[in-house]
């Protein structure tokens, strides 16, 4: 767990797990909760650029969010917390860990498999076999085998699950319906979390 304060927020980040912020310096009404809890990396050219974090307290009609940037420093540090969004912030974090020209390459993480995976789909885009949108659909599949990103649901059921519920509908609008589903769904987490924090050794 990694704390940092400013004059008017303090930090703690812990990876893999959330981030939280408490305010000080105000007596009356001050904040203290969770601005996200961990999701899923975000990948952009073949480099784990940010990790992703949501669910956090409610703010408004939606949850905040943070994005946890990782930037190569002598410490494992916070430097700095921004808001370039309402309730959706930015944390530049510093770590030794990230030094390495290679180290937050996706390719070298994924098991053999994945990564010939990865060589045949390049080799049919750059034969022309399959499309942009088809090669990075592809590379969305694996990253979801690899447990990095999140199966995204389709917009269609997006759309339904943004329906309000009435009064005496069947569905509850509950994200689990019974004790043992969520206990299923934090088990299954658990195995993607030991799962990722494993591959992600590679860096160490």
């Amino acid at each position: 767990m990694l704390q940092e304060d400013t004059k008017k927020y303090e930090y703690e980040f812990c990876p893999f797990s959330n981030v939280t912020q408490r305010e000080v310096g105000s007596v009356w009404n001050s904040f203290h909760g969770i601005l996200g809890v961990w999701q899923e990396w975000k990948i952009v050219d073949n480099h784990f650029s940010a990790m992703h974090m949501s669910m956090g307290e409610q703010c408004g009609a939606h949850p905040r969010e943070i994005d946890v940037k990782l930037v190569c420093g002598k410490d494992n540090e916070i430097l700095n917390v921004t808001e370039p969004g309402h309730c959706r912030y930015e944390m530049i974090f510093s770590t030794p860990l990230t030094c390495h020209q290679h180290s937050m390459l996706v390719y070298p993480a994924l098991t053999k498999h994945l990564q010939h995976d990865w060589d045949q789909l390049l080799s049919e885009y750059t034969d022309e076999q399959i499309t942009e949108k088809g090669y990075n659909k592809g590379m969305q599949a694996i990253f979801k085998k690899a447990g990095y990103i999140q199966e995204f649901a389709s917009e269609e059921s997006q759309h339904k699950e943004e329906k309000p519920h009435k009064a005496g509908d069947s569905e509850t609008g509950k994200r689990f319906s019974s004790l043992d589903t969520c206990i299923e769904a934090y088990e299954s987490l658990d195995r993607e979390l030991k799962q990722t924090k494993a591959q992600l050794q590679v860096f160490v």
